[in-house]
């Protein structure tokens, strides 16, 4: 009895193969141990029936890793009368952190891979590591190819203070950078870059410094943001090799792995440091706060020698100057009301400079007076209270009173001193009309010729004061409009300056985009959304941070930013921008 039984599994297994097949999805990667800012390849295999209508889903990756590539290729089988396909998927991950990681389970229709744990090294570990194992293990030696440190130079500043910081990035694979690094977890920082990279090459080795300023904007415990760099380096490791069998390249002597690279990219990140940011002082008052290495102040004339006379107006240019602070952390200057001058500051203007890898900001800002009376006068001295971040102590800079003589000037003053009069019809008695007198008539005249003398002198002075203290700013204004970017961005392509080039068209961006952050090219050319402008930026970014050799079309970047400002004039700009943009 027995025996018939199994006989008769024997004949189903043999007519219904498919009735036992297992299909499976399985997870592998091509190494390990990988070191931090390289990728990773994760393969997922796939045997079954119905290899064609499954797709894994991967968004279950994307909290650990980034998904720099995806591909795919599929088998079809059939053996005995049953289809079998395989597919393989092959997913390129760059893992967003250090230390031990693990690939979770990605399911793919029904199916589910097992998660795959693998080991991120830092470029400290990758030393220790070499040092238990030797000097001569190559394969723990060629891993230690790319890292980022950033230094800050005060661990304990106040708020709002400059701190200088450098960002050190190495490199033993000839790293190329696709983009200016940009830092994580910022909110609560300004951050400023202070001039260009510099680049240095020691032992096979690529050591490029960059210089910035930090300005935390809020006290106590601060995570500093994290310098995250991206790149890419080019290997020929898995490039195509010329074949014995191929005569074509044998005749021609061409090694196709050293035509063809690959280019692998890199995504490194500095490590987290916290630090301790100390508030403003409590005995330093309610003053605008001012945390400078030094400030300095003066005032002059603009006249060399002004003339002073009542109800004419003189002007003078009052400039403070900071180290330390950017600008909008310039002081608001308060000027003393005083009933011997009628004075008007124009709005401040506004620079800054970069000196021994430090912000120095400036401004300027004309005042108008008018003397309202004659003889000796006593323009008040400015105080600045400032915070010196130095000596940790409340500073005043003071720009001294100033003694000054002003000229009379009669006609003014007569005016200003002369009551409303008013028009008093005359009283006339019933029966009784009393004659006008002789020299009636030509008083009147002349009271009529000083009254229109005097509105004369008072319209042309008016005239004078308006044209001092707005006509200025009008040509400043007018000026700013009719600034020509692309003129600009030309005439520094045609020079071979693509830092001036990025900077007008990062400033061009700008001003187009006002409700948007423009801070890159990166940022421009997903602001711009045009394909051939974004290739261009893409070109000049590497000119600029990864020495290619390779120009950008200056006639494809100028006609982008004429074809787009003339859609854009023909276009209401968006009031609620797009996110991410």
């Amino acid at each position: 009895m027995m025996k018939k039984f199994f006989s008769a599994v024997s004949i189903c297994v043999a007519i219904f193969p498919f009735s036992v097949f297992s299909a499976d999805l399985t997870a592998t990667v091509d190494n390990s141990k990988i070191a931090y800012g390289e990728t990773i390849d994760f393969r997922l295999s796939y045997n079954g029936s119905d290899g064609g209508s499954i797709q894994p889903d991967l968004g279950v990756l994307q909290k650990d890793f980034n998904i720099y590539s995806t591909s795919s290729s599929m088998n079809t089988s059939i053996i005995n009368g049953v289809t079998t396909q395989k597919r393989e998927w092959l997913i390129t991950l760059l893992p967003k952190n250090e230390g031990k990681q693990v690939i979770p389970s990605v399911s793919a229709g029904n199916y589910q891979s097992l998660p795959v744990e693998i080991e991120v090294l830092s470029a400290d570990k990758i030393k220790k590591e070499q040092k238990k194992s030797g000097s001569d293990n190559k394969d723990i030696a060629q891993m230690a190819n790319f890292w980022a440190d950033l230094k800050v130079e005060n661990k304990n500043p106040y708020v709002e203070q400059e701190i200088s910081a450098v960002l050190t990035i190495g490199s033993n694979r000839n790293l190329q950078l696709s983009a200016e690094p940009h830092f994580e977890n910022s909110d609560e920082w300004i951050i400023k870059r202070v001039g260009d990279f510099e680049s240095t090459q020691k032992d096979g080795e690529i050591i490029t410094k960059i210089n910035y300023v930090f300005f935390p904007q809020k006290s106590g415990k601060q995570e500093l943001p994290q310098a995250q760099v991206e790149g890419f380096y080019v290997t020929y490791e898995n490039s195509p090799k010329r074949t014995i069998g191929d005569s074509l390249w044998q005749l021609l002597d061409v090694d196709m792995g050293a035509m063809f690279g690959v280019q692998k990219p890199v995504l490194i990140k500095s490590k987290p440091e916290t630090i301790e940011v100390k508030p403003i002082p409590n005995d330093y008052g309610r003053q605008s706060w001012v945390p400078a290495e030094i400030l300095v102040a003066d005032a002059r004339w603009v006249d060399e020698k002004p003339n002073f006379k009542v109800g004419e107006t003189v002007a003078r240019e009052i400039t403070v100057t900071a180290s330390g602070v950017s600008e909008n952390q310039l002081p608001e200057i308060e000027f003393e009301e005083n009933s011997s001058w009628k004075q008007y500051p124009d709005k401040p203007q506004y620079s800054s400079t970069i000196h021994e890898n430090k912000i120095l900001s400036q401004e300027i800002i004309r005042v108008v007076y008018i003397p309202q009376k004659s003889g000796k006068m006593r323009i008040p001295e400015i105080v600045i209270p400032w915070f010196n971040v130095i000596t940790q102590k409340t500073e005043k800079t003071v720009i001294a009173a100033e003694n000054v003589e002003v000229k009379p000037n009669e006609k003014y003053e007569a005016l200003q001193n002369e009551p409303l009069k008013e028009q008093i019809s005359p009283k006339i008695d019933a029966g009784k009309v009393e004659p006008e007198k002789e020299t009636a008539e030509p008083r009147q005249k002349s009271d009529k010729s000083d009254m229109i003398l005097a509105i004369a002198a008072a319209f042309a002075s008016g005239l004078l004061i308006s044209f001092l203290l707005f006509g200025r700013k009008k040509d400043t204004n007018k000026t700013q409009k009719s600034y020509d970017y692309r003129k600009s961005v030309r005439n520094y392509l045609a020079l071979g300056d693509y830092h001036g080039a990025r900077d007008n068209l990062v400033k061009w961006g700008q001003s187009v985009f006002p409700s948007s952050k423009i801070n890159n090219l990166k940022d421009l050319s997903d602001a711009v959304a045009n394909e051939k402008f974004a290739a261009q930026c893409d070109i000049l970014n590497a000119v600029l941070y990864g020495n290619s050799s390779d120009k950008p079309d200056v006639d494809v970047i100028i006609n982008s930013m004429v074809k787009f400002s003339k859609n854009k004039n023909n276009k209401p700009e968006n009031i609620l921008p797009d996110l991410y943009k």
